[in-house]
Parts: structure tokens; C-alpha cells; sequence
């Protein structure tokens, strides 16, 4: 019996000595997630709260941050000042660059308006339009760019973790939303398992097909298993669901910019295919493109731009050799893009 008990308390020892070694080090920590509320109905992080970004076992990366007051890796927004809103995912979100370097961050030094960026770890197009529709009813917004990377669209379709997702029902697509956060909020609080879950890749996403996958850098934590946007294959089926999708999402953007607010769509590119000396368009671009552009909302792909710059240059957008998520020359790249393409239409929208 003592033997038993001398066991257990050799093994809590040894976790918590190991949760006070991790606690001082940048170990992937602060990612949890308030409840969402018909005030928020978005998935964000806890507004003003501090976290650390590093991967792989040894930390690599390391940055550190702190929420904005509305719960993103991104500048405070004012409520009542004309903006500029730049909503995506990871990609967006940036936590692997250092403030100053982010999309928006850039553009913010470049436009004479706020320029707020709303990007969350494994996010789809439908949770874009939840986060849209409150951005435009809750502030004073001259124009929503919508980054979507490749994954978005075959995301948008399947269930998840932790998000909004489109639903096939008899008569029409509905969205859908799981909002558990409870658990893993907790269990996030321990250092010791941000370390084994994030930097080792421990957990139940190692079992389950609609967890992220361990080739998905960065932290998507929504389970959406997006496929690398390196990836050199663009011939990514589009299902009949998919591009019920595409039509929905579409039309809700347009009904936005109904409304007053002019609307931007920027397609990410394949990568792969450009250092390979391919076009860099993918089929998710060319399906969501041809129904943007039949509604009238603009559309810029940056296929054109990461080609013209590698063909020039020949150095890589990506994090690193394992991390598809844009490195600080890349979201220069893709700022370059947004401000030549937009120039000053984006100031030229009359206040709401």
C-alpha cells in the first residue's frame, strides 16, 4: 500500500516540479477562449490577456503578445473610428511574427484609417461572416477584406472543435457552431500540458481524422485540418456541398456590401506550384472569384504577386520548411499586394 502511495506522490511531485520549470519559459500558453454570446457571437480569445507563441519541442520562435481589447494577436480597435477590417485565420492572426511585421499591422502604417485585424487559429468562411456581420454592426467599417487561404472552403463544410461550420439541410445550408470550450480552456491553464498537446503534439487530435493534423503548423485549434497551402496539387475537388458553400457565403458578403460597406476577397496562392513554376491559382480561388466577381465584389488573387516576387528574388513567403503560414516577407509581400490593388478606394468610401 505505502509503496502505491509513495508512487503517486513521486508522480505529482514530478508534475508539478515540471509545471514550475515550463511556467517561466515561452511555452504556447493563453489561447483560451471566452464564452461566445449573442453580444459576442464570435470565437476570440480572452480580450487583454498575455500569451506565447514557440513551436516544436525546443521552442522555436518564440514570440509574446497580449490580446486586444476585443480578444486578437492584433492593435486595440476604437469602436467609433472609420476602419479597415482584415478578417482570416492563422494566417491573418500571425502569432509565429512579431507585432509590427503582421498584414495588418503594415497596412495600418501605410492607410490614414484604423486598419483592425480579426484572425483566429483554424477559422472557415462562415466563421468570417459571423465575425463580419458584427464587425460592420458594431463599427464604423469602410471595408472588410476577406484573406482566404486554401482549406477554407472544404473547412467550411465540416463539423469542428471549436467554430461555425455550413450544415446540408433539406432545404438550405444552415450554420453551425461548437462552442465547448470549457474543457480545454482549463486544461489550458496547465503549462505542462500547453507543452506535451502544443509543442509535442500530444492529444486527441492524434487519433481523430477531424483534428488537426500534425503536418498543420501553427495552432489551429479548431480541428479544421486544413491542408497545406504549399501543397503543389490545385486540382482540390470541389463537391456539390462545397460549392453550395461558396454560393452562400457569396451571397452574404454581397448583402454586406448592400449595406454600405465595400468588400474585398484575397485568395492565397499555391505555393508550391510557384517554385515550381506553375500558376499558383487553386480550384477553391477560381469557384469563389467567378461568384465574387458575378456579385460585384472585388477580388484579388496573389498568385500574380508571390510569382513576379520569387521569380525576381527567389526566396520562399513560408515560416519555415514545416510551418505553410507566411514568414514577415511574405505578409510584406501580401500588404504590398493589398495596397496596390486597393490604392486609395479604400479611403474613398463615403462615411456610414
Amino acid at each position: 500500500m505505502w509503496k502505491v502511495v509513495h508512487f503517486f506522490l513521486g508522480a505529482l511531485a514530478t508534475l508539478v516540479v515540471l509545471e514550475l520549470v515550463l511556467r517561466p519559459l515561452p511555452v504556447m500558453h493563453g489561447w483560451e477562449n471566452p464564452p461566445v454570446t449573442m453580444e459576442f457571437p464570435m470565437v476570440r480569445y480572452l480580450p487583454h490577456a498575455a500569451y506565447s507563441y514557440s513551436r516544436a519541442w525546443n521552442l522555436l520562435g518564440a514570440t509574446r503578445g497580449r490580446f486586444n481589447n476585443l480578444g486578437y494577436a492584433a492593435q486595440d480597435v476604437d469602436l467609433k473610428a472609420p476602419t479597415i477590417a482584415v478578417i482570416g485565420d492563422s494566417f491573418v492572426e500571425a502569432a509565429m511574427i512579431a507585432p509590427g511585421e503582421r498584414i495588418g499591422d503594415i497596412l495600418a502604417q501605410r492607410i490614414p484609417l484604423q486598419v483592425a485585424a480579426f484572425g483566429i487559429s483554424g477559422a472557415d468562411l462562415p466563421d468570417y461572416m459571423v465575425t463580419a456581420d458584427w464587425v460592420a454592426g458594431h463599427i464604423p467599417t469602410r471595408m472588410l477584406i476577406f484573406v482566404i487561404v486554401r482549406g477554407d472552403l472544404a473547412g467550411s463544410v465540416k463539423p469542428k472543435l471549436r467554430g461555425y461550420w455550413y450544415h446540408e439541410t433539406l432545404e438550405h445550408l444552415e450554420i453551425r457552431r461548437n462552442i465547448a470550450f470549457t474543457l480545454r480552456n482549463t486544461l489550458s491553464s496547465s503549462r505542462l500540458f500547453n507543452y506535451l498537446y502544443y509543442q509535442l503534439k500530444v492529444g486527441p487530435h492524434m487519433l481523430r481524422d477531424n483534428w488537426r493534423r500534425p503536418e498543420n503548423s501553427g495552432i489551429d485549434q479548431f480541428g479544421t485540418g486544413k491542408k497545406t497551402p504549399t501543397s503543389t496539387n490545385a486540382t482540390e475537388e470541389i463537391t456539390p456541398l462545397m460549392h453550395a458553400a461558396a454560393v452562400q457565403f457569396i451571397a452574404d458578403a454581397a448583402a454586406l456590401q448592400r449595406k454600405g460597406v465595400s468588400i474585398a476577397l484575397v485568395f492565397d496562392a499555391d505555393r508550391g506550384a510557384i517554385y515550381g513554376g506553375g500558376g499558383g491559382k487553386t480550384a477553391q480561388e477560381e469557384v469563389l472569384a467567378g461568384l465574387a466577381q458575378q456579385a460585384g465584389l472585388r477580388t484579388i488573387s496573389l498568385a500574380d504577386a508571390f510569382a513576379s516576387d520569387y521569380r525576381e528574388h527567389h526566396q520562399s513567403f513560408e515560416y519555415d520548411k514545416n510551418d505553410s503560414h507566411w514568414n514577415a516577407y511574405g505578409q510584406q509581400i501580401v500588404a504590398k499586394a493589398l495596397l496596390e490593388e486597393l490604392g486609395l478606394a479604400t479611403l474613398a468610401v463615403v462615411d456610414r
